[in-house]
């Protein structure tokens, strides 16, 4: 297991998960729900180098992944909609209430497809359906996750 050793400035050793390679997913879950903690190995709180370390982890995800095509298309509707809604302040010109609510519309169904849809739970279920086994996020690291949720997309868009 590849790790990160850190000193804090009360002399304690603490261990970082080094690489999306060897870290559960169950830690990067609980990472992207605000417990930083999780980016260490004995779970320690560091807010600052722990925020530090999860944005190099995350810095290797994306060049690893990418955004996901949902994502870039939520970003670029609500750039359109700060857009309408600048237009709507300078020119107060009523059309463009109802361009942003049409924009608003779009965003609630994207909303709907990758934001509320389902749970990681939810996920896991599937993919262990899927699999024929059970995916144990402990075990599983962020990069295995992420590789089988690929490979799961282009079976089921095979499958259409």
């Amino acid at each position: 297991m590849r790790i990160r050793s850190g000193n804090n400035t009360l002399n304690t050793h603490v261990k970082y998960w080094e690489s999306i390679d060897e870290m559960p997913m169950y830690n990067w879950q609980k990472c992207s729900d605000g417990y930083l903690k999780y980016v260490t190995i004995d779970l320690i709180d560091d807010e600052k180098n722990n925020q530090i370390q999860y944005d190099k982890l995350y810095d290797q995800y994306l060049v690893r992944f990418g955004l996901s095509k949902e994502f870039e298309r939520y970003m670029n509707l609500l750039r359109k909609k700060a857009k309408l809604q600048c237009d709507y302040v300078q020119t107060n010109k009523r059309f463009k209430l109802t361009e942003i609510e049409i924009v608003d519309a779009k965003i609630e169904r994207l909303n709907i497809n990758f934001g509320d849809g389902k749970s990681i739970e939810t996920t896991v279920l599937h993919l262990s359906k899927w699999l024929g086994f059970k995916v144990n996020l402990k075990e599983t690291t962020v990069v295995e996750y992420y590789t089988i949720i690929q490979e799961y997309g282009k079976w089921a868009n095979k499958k259409e």
